[in-house]
C-alpha cells in the first residue's frame, strides 16, 4: 500500500524548491515564518467583513468557499488536505472579501500572512515566480469548476465530482454537495438513488 503524504511545512518547502532554489537562511527564514493553527467544524477563517490578509495551506481537514447571494450560500469551491485556500482578490485589491472560507470538519492549517509574503518578495530571489505559480494553479482549479457548473447538468457535475474528487462524498454533507451542484438535497437524493441502481456510486 502506497505511503499517504504528509501534509507539512517540509512538503511546502519542497514544493517551493521545485520552483526556486533556496538557500539554507532561506529556507530558515521560510520555516520561521509558517504559523499554525486548528479550528473547529464551522468555524470561520474568512468573512466578508474581513480583509485577506493571509494565505493557508491545509494539513488535514475540509474548507468551503461560498458567497451569499440573495440571501442564499453559494459553495464555490471545496479545499483539501495538501491545498491552498485565500481570497486572492481581496489580496490584491485591498478591498473587504465577498468570500466566505469555512471549515467543514476540524481543520489544522499553516498559513502565511502578506507581510511575510511581502518580505519574500524582498529578499529571497525569484519568490514572485512561486507566488505566481500558485496563484495560477488556485485560479485554474476554480476556473475548471466554474466552467463545470455553467457546461455539465446537475448530474454530470455529480459523476465528475465522483471520479475527480471522490473523498468529498464521503466527508462533505450532502446538503453542501447539493449547494455546490446547484440542486435541492431532495433532488440530489433521488439522483444518488437512481445512479447508484445503474452502478455509479
Amino acid at each position: 500500500m502506497a505511503k499517504s503524504k504528509s501534509f507539512n511545512q517540509e512538503y511546502i518547502l519542497s514544493e517551493i524548491k521545485n520552483i526556486i532554489p533556496l538557500k539554507e537562511s532561506e529556507e530558515k527564514l521560510i520555516r520561521e515564518a509558517f504559523k499554525q493553527k486548528s479550528i473547529s467544524a464551522k468555524e470561520h477563517i474568512l468573512t466578508t467583513s474581513q480583509n485577506c490578509e493571509f494565505e493557508y495551506f491545509i494539513q488535514k481537514g475540509i474548507l468551503r468557499n461560498y458567497y451569499i447571494i440573495d440571501d442564499k450560500e453559494i459553495i464555490s469551491h471545496f479545499s483539501i488536505e495538501g491545498e491552498w485556500a485565500s481570497d486572492y482578490s481581496s489580496i490584491f485589491t485591498k478591498k473587504k472579501s465577498e468570500l466566505n472560507i469555512q471549515a467543514i470538519e476540524p481543520t489544522n492549517l499553516i498559513y502565511l500572512s502578506l507581510a511575510d509574503v511581502e518580505q519574500f518578495n524582498q529578499i529571497i530571489i525569484g519568490w514572485e515566480k512561486v507566488g505566481k505559480l500558485f496563484f495560477e494553479l488556485q485560479h485554474y482549479k476554480r476556473e475548471k469548476d466554474l466552467k463545470q457548473r455553467i457546461s455539465l447538468s446537475p448530474e454530470q457535475r455529480y459523476i465528475t465530482l465522483l471520479k475527480r474528487r471522490p473523498e468529498l462524498i464521503n466527508r462533505v454533507p450532502l446538503y453542501m454537495i447539493a449547494q455546490y451542484l446547484g440542486m435541492q438535497p431532495e433532488s440530489l437524493s433521488r439522483m444518488r438513488q437512481r445512479l447508484a441502481k445503474n452502478g455509479i456510486s
